[in-house]
């Protein structure tokens, strides 16, 4: 009877062990536990760099890092206008090209009752503007002046004595304007102005009569 339990045991035992084994055959290779990496897989994923620190030209949040470029970025500058901070009396016009402005107003003086012929030459080839010509210059004693500019500005009648001095240094006919300003009256296109000389805007067209009257009489 002992014997009899003996081998049916060992028979048991066999048979669990077969089960056993046909089991993990079958699992192992419908559904492995444990899949073994491929090294060439392993060695593609190495290769491939970390998209945050590829690219040393973009910074957090994707954003490129500023640059320097000798070539493209380089700050341009302009050489300095010196015509900016030259005085208007003082800056020359080298031909009638390119003329942003253009104007004709007329100048008539009187001075110690006489009348005082505006020069055909006047801001033309001076100290200031050698063989040139000043913004306000004549080309004739017409009393016709021509102002013009590479730019547009806001002539003034002020201007008119101050190139009259460069282009005339040694000339007193105009003094008594100034020494004498209390006998002086100024109309524009005939309506009388007590504005100062830098206020008087010469506008095109339009007549400047300056005049010095030292007797209340006689007629300006």
């Amino acid at each position: 009877m002992w014997r009899s339990c003996h081998h049916f045991m060992r028979a048991l035992q066999a048979a669990g062990l077969i089960f056993v084994l046909v089991a993990g055959l079958f699992l192992g290779i419908t559904e492995p536990w444990v899949e073994e990496a491929d090294p060439a897989q392993i060695q593609s994923t190495q290769d491939v760099p970390d998209e945050e620190t590829s690219d040393p030209e973009m910074s957090d949040g994707g954003v490129a890092d500023p640059q320097v470029d000798s070539e493209s970025n380089e700050t341009t500058t302009n050489e300095p206008d010196t015509d900016s901070t030259t005085p208007r009396s003082e800056q020359c016009l080298d031909s009638h090209n390119s003329l942003a402005m253009h104007i004709h107003p007329r100048l008539e003086l009187v001075v110690n009752n006489q009348s005082v012929t505006v020069p055909g030459d006047l801001g033309i080839d001076t100290t200031a503007c050698d063989q040139a010509m000043h913004l306000l210059h004549t080309h004739d004693a017409s009393g016709k002046l021509h102002i013009e500019g590479y730019e547009s500005f806001t002539p003034t009648a002020d201007l008119i004595f101050e190139i009259w001095n460069i282009s005339y240094p040694n000339d007193e006919s105009l003094r008594p304007l100034f020494d004498d300003a209390g006998n002086v009256t100024v109309t524009v296109n005939g309506a009388a102005t007590n504005a100062a000389w830098h206020e008087i805007v010469l506008k095109d067209g339009e007549t400047l009569r300056v005049v010095h009257n030292t007797d209340s009489n006689t007629e300006a």
